[in-house]
């Protein structure tokens, strides 16, 4: 028996209800039941009546446009398959709506129907996958927020009651060490806890706000965060005359810090730390360079991996500050490298686009202007060296 699948029409046009009718009877291996709607309202009100497989959208419709009518569909059913038809091919129109979530884009006067099964086919697919990583993203933010809170509310309780031990009992020289040790660990946890939460919810559903920042502005921020951590290492970190951006602030910010942040605690003499910018045709690069140990060349695959750690001796850092700089130059369309080693020292480079599509001024991801949390700079080390 063949399977039946819900198809929803939506055209003004009578001819062109009647062509993709005829396309769709021919199939002999569907058996499509096709629901037609001539207005946009119309075609509104029986997505939210029924549910489709799968919709067929009309660019040029009578009052609110194709891209329209999808904004709306997206914002109260955002897997119901859309495939976006037009009578003409316009590369502007497809980008629109490819843009807003359509799965695919048909020209009329190429329509047959086996193009029309195929990209029927693959929108279902799509949305179906985008379903399911969705439904395990969501999944990953239930575990990730009763993990900060199971696992985190009683590491907090046991460092309380550590400081109120300290403070009246008086320990044996040998016993002080001990104790310690113990805060040190419940502190590290917490961290490793706060870290790991970062990193899930970069891969939320917020939206980030954009705009126009000063780079000289955001390196600035960056070591005021680290400032006694500079202080201690006495490390020096120089810039001058740096472009500004289009990204989300409190992001770059981020991501630079990560970067001074692993170049001071991996370097074993004072640290001497610069950020320089390069121009391209599309792209601003930023080098941050140190005077540290450098990274092997077998140590690139794995350098920007969650939890990758490549100094055994090193227990300050959580494994992931460099995965958290990957995932925010993702966002902003951007890239992070390591620069192959030519001797002493390593560096960094983020890479941010100059051009942006005022679309990009908006992406789901986490809070406005905001990290969930702003970790402490021995929270968000990456381990690099």
């Amino acid at each position: 028996m063949i399977a039946q699948t819900k198809i929803l029409l939506i055209d003004d046009s009578e001819d062109d209800r009647l062509l993709f009718r005829r396309c769709l009877k021919k199939s002999t291996t569907t058996d499509y039941a096709v629901t037609e709607a001539t207005t946009g309202e119309d075609g509104l009100a029986q997505i939210d009546y029924e549910s489709f497989a799968c919709v067929l959208l009309d660019y040029s419709m009578p009052g609110r446009d194709g891209v329209e009518i999808l904004k709306r569909i997206r914002a109260k059913h955002p897997f119901v398959p859309v495939v976006m038809l037009t009578g003409l091919g316009n590369e502007k129109v497809a980008v629109a709506a490819m843009r807003e979530g359509a799965q695919d884009y048909l020209t009329k006067s190429t329509v047959t129907t086996e193009t029309l099964e195929r990209m029927i086919g693959s929108a279902i697919s799509h949305c179906e996958m985008q379903s399911r990583i969705t439904e395990q993203r969501e999944t990953l933010e239930i575990f990730s927020r009763a993990m900060a809170h199971d696992l985190r509310e009683p590491l907090l309780t046991m460092r309380s009651m550590l400081d109120v031990i300290q403070e009246e009992v008086a320990f044996p020289d040998e016993a002080v060490g001990y104790f310690q040790s113990v805060r040190n660990c419940a502190v590290r946890m917490t961290s490793l806890i706060d870290t790991v939460r970062v990193y899930t919810r970069l891969d939320g559903n917020q939206r980030i706000i954009r705009g126009e920042c000063d780079t000289n502005e955001v390196i600035d921020d960056a070591t005021d965060n680290i400032r006694k951590l500079v202080a201690d290492r006495q490390a020096v970190i120089t810039w001058k005359d740096l472009p500004s951006i289009f990204a989300n602030r409190t992001q770059a910010t981020q991501a630079f810090q990560n970067l001074l942040c692993n170049a001071i605690h991996h370097c074993s003499i004072a640290p001497q730390i610069s950020v320089t910018a390069i121009g391209t045709a599309h792209h601003w690069q930023f080098h941050v360079s140190d005077n540290g140990p450098g990274i092997g060349e077998e140590e690139f695959v794995k350098l920007f991996k969650p939890f990758s750690r490549f100094s055994r001796s090193d227990t300050q850092g959580m494994g992931m500050g460099l995965a958290i700089c990957k995932k925010l130059m993702d966002i902003h369309g951007g890239r992070i490298w390591c620069e192959p080693p030519t001797g002493n020292g390593a560096t960094f480079v983020l890479s941010f686009p100059k051009d942006i599509d005022p679309a990009m001024a908006w992406r789901t991801t986490t809070e406005p202007n905001a990290l969930p949390f702003r970790p402490q700079p021995q929270q968000i080390v990456g381990d690099i060296a």
